[in-house]
């Protein structure tokens, strides 16, 4: 397994054709706009991904779960400009 961290994203690549990807909350945060308490308050609705631990007091969120939830909330706004 190689695991290594580029600018707040951790790289897994396990499979050499698409690494999964690990985005720490700096990352999660400029991705989304999101402020920190946000993120949280939005987790604890279940209305954003949860995050994984990644061992003692660090977290981080797959980016695929991410970018799903920004198509989500593209999605979502585009079909309400077209009401």
């Amino acid at each position: 397994m190689d695991l290594h961290e580029d600018a707040g994203v951790l790289i897994h690549s396990q499979d050499v054709s698409l690494p999964r990807r690990i985005l720490r909350l700096p990352a999660v945060r400029a991705v989304t706009g999101l402020p920190t308490a946000t993120i949280y308050r939005a987790i604890q609705r279940g209305e954003f991904p949860r995050q994984i631990s990644l061992g003692g007091r660090k977290v981080g969120w797959l980016a695929n779960e991410i970018e799903a939830w920004i198509d989500s909330r593209v999605t979502a706004s585009r079909s309400q400009e077209a009401v």
